[in-house]
């Protein structure tokens, strides 16, 4: 079985990588994508969720994640990280162990990138749920 830390190295190859809408592969990722690929590269795939619009339905999105996610009360390493955007769930990333604190790796659309920082400032106001990954050993 896979561990959190194959999950997060997974997710690190991708950073840098361009931030393209529904993108699933180096050449353009976004946060859904990011996960999509990190999961399967670290050999426990996930479902993907495909067709959505840049804001997604969030009773679509959120179920979609639910159904193939388990509930987690704190951000671990390897767990996912659900933000809402200005209104809604919009945004997810991976949460990992950052330059000695908490952080997390994401698609960030407003930067353009796949990239990892740390989970402070406006982060963990926005954060609305945690999830575990199925097949992944924590």
């Amino acid at each position: 079985m896979p561990s959190n830390h194959d999950l997060i190295e997974a997710a690190r190859s991708y950073m840098g990588c361009k931030w393209m809408h529904q993108g699933r592969n180096r050449a353009g990722i976004d946060c859904a994508g990011l996960i999509v690929c990190a999961t399967a590269d670290a050999g426990s795939p996930i479902a993907d969720m495909q067709g959505y619009r840049r804001s997604p339905d969030p009773e679509k999105f959120l179920g979609h994640i639910r159904d193939n996610t388990l509930p987690e009360i704190e951000p671990l390493p390897g767990t996912m990280a659900i933000f809402r955007g200005s209104s809604q769930p919009c945004h997810i990333g991976i949460f990992t162990e950052y330059q000695g604190v908490l952080g997390f790796i994401h698609s960030n659309a407003s930067v353009g990138q796949v990239m990892e920082e740390p989970f402070l400032h406006e982060w963990p106001r926005l954060l609305i749920e945690i999830r575990r990954f199925k097949g992944f050993d924590y």
